[in-house]
């Protein structure tokens, strides 16, 4: 059985004010984000968590997210790589929005009723988004290895849409789904059962 960790980046400023950050890669961890990483990392220590290989999304709160970890204590004797496919939906003309202020009434109804096609202006459907890490998991995960632990560090509405589609949720449930800084979720897939979600969104 393949059993896939996905861990949300830290917080970033973007994150404490409630602004869509998107492909934004300017965006370091606050203090807060920092904290998080070094409690996730104490955590994973104490329960000797270890994984056969880590994929990191390229942007700067990812890659920083692994390296306050990865201080606290090693979780991998494999390779540590870092993938574009990793970062997160484009949300285009939102990017450095408020969220609140953003997603109104409206634009919630007009989600439930467009989901997975749905995309901020200039930006990239929810569907793409998940197709995309769907696809990347496939290709360097389930065709590679029959059973193992991996471990995905990147952002929280790729890992909201991917979890979406693999469970077969209604698409329109990614803006309902709390995926929060740091939060570890595990979902596997059996050869013969396919994906099932083990446990989702615990922060530390």
């Amino acid at each position: 059985m393949i059993e896939i960790y996905l861990l949300r980046h830290g917080e970033t400023e973007y994150n404490a004010k409630r602004i869509f950050g998107g492909r934004s890669n300017h965006l370091h961890l606050n203090e807060a984000g920092i904290k998080q990483a070094t409690e996730r990392g104490e955590y994973f220590k104490s329960t000797d968590f270890m994984v056969d290989e880590i994929f990191c999304s390229t942007a700067i709160r990812a890659k920083e997210s692994l390296e306050n970890v990865m201080k606290i204590t090693n979780i991998t004797e494999g390779k540590i790589s870092y993938h574009d496919e990793l970062n997160e939906i484009a949300q285009g003309d939102w990017v450095g929005k408020s969220i609140d202020d953003t997603l109104t009434p409206e634009i919630l109804k007009e989600i439930a009723k467009k989901a997975p096609n749905f995309k901020a202006p200039n930006g990239e459907t929810l569907g793409e988004g998940s197709n995309r890490i769907y696809k990347f998991i496939n290709e360097n995960i389930l065709t590679k290895y029959k059973d193992g632990k991996f471990l995905i560090v990147a952002h929280g509405l790729l890992f909201r849409s991917f979890i979406t589609k693999v469970t077969e949720m209604n698409p329109s449930m990614v803006f309902k789904l709390q995926c929060g800084n740091l939060s570890l979720s595990k979902i596997c897939y059996h050869e013969e059962y396919g994906w099932f979600m083990h446990f989702f969104n615990r922060t530390v």
